[in-house]
């Protein structure tokens, strides 16, 4: 099967998003983990701060997946 240059453009083209995703990804999660570390520094890690904190961050995400859908 021969893959045109009009294909093969497509494919690296896609191929750089997702990776740009996943860099995005990346450094989300990171920064995220770390506000939770430090969240717990200051607050112990008890049951309640780790609920708390898993709830922000559900709260966080659903906030701006809405937006998101509002702005397109």
């Amino acid at each position: 099967m021969k893959v045109t240059k009009r294909q093969l453009r497509k494919i690296i083209k896609e191929m750089q998003m997702t990776d740009s995703g996943q860099a995005i990804y990346d450094d989300v999660n990171e920064r995220a983990i770390a506000m939770a570390e430090e969240i717990l520094n200051q607050y112990g890690s008890d049951d309640i701060a780790i609920e708390a904190i898993v709830d922000a961050l559900t709260d966080a995400a659903q906030t701006i997946m809405t937006d998101a859908k509002l702005m397109r």
